[in-house]
C-alpha cells in the first residue's frame, strides 16, 4: 500500500512538473518531496486509523489427517485431486498379500496351539498313570519292607536266630525309600501337567487364547489394507502413488487447521505486537471464484470515521488486486 501510495504521488509530481511547465529547482523538488513525505504519511495514518486494513487474512480450513496404521506397498489410488468424496469411499489400497501371510501363519499356529492342547490332555492321563504305577510299586516296596522288618522283629522276640539278615532288611528299606521318591516324582509330574492342561482364561487355554488375539489382530491390519474416507471432503494436493509407502502429503500447509486438544492462551492470541486475531465471515458467494484453501487475501474494516477516507481504501484495494491478476498472468 504504501509503495501504490507513493508511486501514485510521484506520477502526480510528474504530470505537474512536465505538463504545467513547473521548473524544477531546488525549492520547487524540496517541497514535492517533503510535501510528498507528509501527505503520503499524514494519509497513511488517517487510513489505518479509520480505515483499518491488513494484508494478512487467509481462507482457513480443517483438514482429518489420514494416517494407515500398517505399512505396505500402495496398489491403488481411486481419487482424483480435488474432486468431492464421500464418507467410507476408498482413498488408497494396499498389497494385501503380506496381511493375508500373517493370517495364514496365526491360523497354523491356532491350530498347532489346539493340538498342543490334546497333547497336554494326553500328557495328563499318562502322568496320572504313571503316578498310579508309582504308588503301586511304592506299596509293593513297603510290603516286602514290612514283611522283612516284621519277621526278624518277632525272631528277636523269641531270642532265635532272625530269618532275614541285616544287609537283606536293609535294601528292602532302601527299595521301600526309593519308591518313595519316584512317587513324590510321579505326583509333582502329574501336577504340571495338570496345571499346563487347566491353565486357561473364559475356558479357553492360555495359549489357544493368545494365539486367537493374535489371529484377530492379523484380520485387523488386513481391513486397514483398505483406507476410507472418515468425513465428507477432498483431497486438495495428491501426490501418492501406486508403487509408494501408504502415507496421505498434507494439504496446503499455511490454512489448514488440525483438530487439537491444546488450549489456546491469551498472550498466543497475537501474532505480532498490535495485532490480533479475528474471523470474518464473507455474505457474498464466492463459490464460483475458485479460491483454494488456505489461500491468501487482503482484509479492510470501513468505520464511520472519515469515511471519505474509504473511497481511497477500496481504489488501493483495487490497485492491489490488479497487481495480483497481473503477476497471475506473468
Amino acid at each position: 500500500m504504501i509503495t501504490l501510495l507513493f508511486l501514485t504521488y510521484a506520477a502526480i509530481c510528474i504530470a505537474v512538473f512536465k505538463l504545467f511547465g513547473v521548473k524544477a529547482s531546488t525549492w520547487s523538488i524540496s517541497t514535492a518531496v517533503l510535501g510528498g513525505l507528509f501527505g503520503v504519511g499524514g494519509l497513511l495514518v488517517a487510513l489505518n486509523y479509520n480505515q483499518p486494513f491488513t494484508p494478512d487474512a487467509r481462507f482457513l480450513f480443517y483438514t482429518t489427517p489420514i494416517f494407515s496404521t500398517v505399512i505396505g506397498r500402495v496398489i491403488e489410488v481411486p481419487i482424483t485431486p480435488n474432486v468431492p468424496i464421500r464418507k467410507d469411499d476408498v482413498l488408497l489400497r494396499l498389497d494385501p498379500a503380506p496381511f493375508q501371510d500373517a493370517i495364514d501363519q496365526k491360523r497354523a499356529q491356532l491350530a498347532q496351539s489346539r493340538q498342543n492342547v490334546e497333547m497336554m490332555k494326553a500328557a495328563l492321563a499318562q502322568a496320572g498313570g504313571q503316578e498310579r504305577e508309582a504308588e503301586a510299586a511304592r506299596d509293593r516296596a513297603k510290603q516286602a519292607y514290612d514283611r522283612y522288618a516284621v519277621a526278624n522283629e518277632e525272631a528277636r522276640r523269641r531270642q532265635s536266630p532272625p530269618p532275614f539278615s541285616d544287609l537283606q532288611e536293609a535294601n528292602e528299606k532302601a527299595f521301600y525309600r526309593e519308591s518313595e521318591a519316584k512317587l513324590s516324582a510321579a505326583k509333582a509330574g502329574t501336577e504340571r501337567a495338570k496345571l499346563a492342561f487347566e491353565s486357561s482364561i473364559n475356558g479357553v487355554n492360555t495359549d489357544v487364547a493368545r494365539v486367537e488375539a493374535e489371529l484377530r489382530h492379523a484380520e485387523f491390519e488386513l481391513t486397514q489394507a483398505t483406507i476410507r474416507a472418515p468425513t465428507d471432503g477432498f483431497a486438495t494436493q495428491l501426490f501418492l502413488r501406486p508403487g509408494k509407502v501408504a502415507r496421505l502429503v498434507d494439504s496446503v500447509a499455511q490454512g489448514q487447521l488440525q483438530p487439537s486438544g491444546d488450549l489456546v492462551l491469551p498472550e498466543q492470541r497475537s501474532q505480532a505486537p498490535g495485532k490480533i486475531v479475528a474471523i470474518i465471515e464473507v455474505l457474498d458467494d464466492y463459490s464460483s471464484y475458485r479460491l483454494p484453501p488456505g489461500s491468501t487475501a487482503q482484509v479492510a474494516v470501513y468505520t464511520d470515521h472519515w469515511s471519505e477516507l474509504a473511497l481511497v481504501r477500496r481504489i488501493l484495494l483495487r490497485m492491489k488486486s490488479w497487481m495480483n491478476y497481473v503477476t497471475t498472468m506473468n
